[in-house]
């Protein structure tokens, strides 16, 4: 019974630090979209494709990646969304998502 738990306690370790990671790529591909998106004059989808090939560099951290860029008048909003690797079959992962909004650049002739 004990090496049982040991082994229930091993794989959920391991299936939480399958989600952290997900979860920095995520956060790592929101963060270069987002770099991207809010540059001047930047087109609405500029970040999406630097998104999606450094999620693609990852080697299947983050399953069924989606990547949606909102471009407002002031602010962009990068969000990624995808779900974790799974370690056993037929046990989703918890979803991991991470949103990033922040200004865009504008030029500002001086005073």
């Amino acid at each position: 019974m004990l090496l049982m738990a040991t082994l229930l306690l091993l794989l959920i370790g391991f299936q939480t630090a399958w989600w952290f990671a997900g979860y920095n790529v995520a956060q790592t591909a929101a963060q270069a979209a987002y770099t991207d998106s809010r540059a001047y004059q930047a087109p609405a989808d500029a970040g999406k494709s630097t998104a999606e090939q450094l999620i693609a560099n990852t080697r299947q951290t983050l399953r069924n990646p989606r990547v949606t860029i909102t471009r407002g008048a002031d602010t962009v909003t990068v969000t990624v969304t995808g779900n974790a690797v799974a370690l056993l079959p037929g046990i989703e992962a918890p979803p991991v998502s991470y949103t990033m909004t922040g200004p865009i650049e504008k030029w500002v002739p001086a005073p």
